[in-house]
């Protein structure tokens, strides 16, 4: 087996690895997190998920051990419309402190102190912002979790580490994340003077409708339910697909002003239900369009 080379991204100064053509961020280039993220990916890679429960509970499992087990197990789990979601990364993220410095300590004496140290250089390497910091203690108890799902780790470490409080606004060193706020509507349609048709009418949707991005990304022209007054759009799959039962779908609906925006681009697909409404092929042609003018003025000026 190939391992794959740790490379580096010039323009963001970030050390990647290639999967499947996808590239896999782990850190800021150079970095000691980085090196040890690396470590763990390829510890990833060569590890195999024992065949069978360790004796005693799990007691003889390291740190590093478990954590290689719960990817080599979890590796085609968080994956949705055949690519990999994020939260993957988040877990590689979560056990870079507890692999770095207590990878070769048994499980079953990883209790809440250890957690509490891990959770200290987090904060004090400026590199997350609080709630994230929370987000991956979070996710490194899953680690866990895993671990006494399998046997692989004592059920009691789970509860022991479950007493970590999560950090308070304003009793931590951690930065704090401004609020995200909404865009002023003056700079939303000074942007889509700016923009070509099919873009500016993305946006506008979304501005109408507060759908996701890949929600009217994904927008088919069968999805569209035309109705008298109110339309309503059936999204395929979206980001809480898992949290629904099959037969449940998200409906989002459409009022006049998302009506009059989608109205020309569904005439332009009618009779073809599983056309995309926004087509990037269609946004490349009319960006090339708007270009031809100038590109022939820039030569006639040479």
């Amino acid at each position: 087996m190939k391992l794959p080379k740790l490379c580096r991204n010039k323009t963001r100064n970030r050390a990647f690895v290639l999967e499947r053509g996808k590239k896999i961020y782990l850190g800021k280039w150079g970095a000691p997190e980085t090196e040890a993220a690396y470590q763990l990916y390829i510890h990833n890679l060569t590890s195999k998920l024992p065949t069978a429960p360790p004796a005693n509970n799990g007691v003889g499992v390291t740190i590093v051990e478990l954590t290689a087990a719960f990817f080599e197990a979890r590796a085609d789990y968080y994956v949705k419309n055949g690519r990999q979601t994020h939260q993957l990364a988040r877990f590689r993220t979560a056990a870079e402190y507890p692999v770095r410095y207590y990878g070769d300590l048994p499980v079953r004496l990883f209790g809440p102190k250890k957690l509490l140290e891990c959770r200290a250089m987090m904060e004090e390497s400026g590199r997350f912002a609080r709630k994230y910091i929370n987000t991956l203690i979070t996710c490194f108890r899953g680690i866990i979790k895993f671990g006494v799902e399998h046997e692989l780790a004592p059920p009691e470490i789970l509860v022991a580490l479950q007493a970590v409080s999560p950090l308070k606004r304003g009793r931590s060193v951690s930065r704090e994340m401004p609020p995200v706020e909404a865009v002023p509507p003056q700079i939303v349609d000074a942007t889509c003077e700016l923009l070509s048709s099919t873009v500016a009418a993305m946006v506008k949707v979304q501005r109408y409708t507060g759908m996701r991005p890949g929600e009217i990304c994904a927008m088919r022209a069968g999805d569209v339910y035309m109705g008298d007054d109110i339309w309503i759009y059936t999204v395929r799959s979206d980001k809480t697909d898992y949290r629904r039962p099959l037969w449940a779908k998200k409906r989002i609906p459409l009022g006049p002003k998302a009506q009059a925006v989608l109205f020309p681009f569904l005439l332009a697909k009618e009779g073809e239900p599983d056309a995309s409404v926004f087509s990037p092929r269609d946004a490349a042609e009319e960006r090339a369009r708007e270009a031809a003018p100038q590109e022939r003025r820039r030569r006639q000026n040479k």
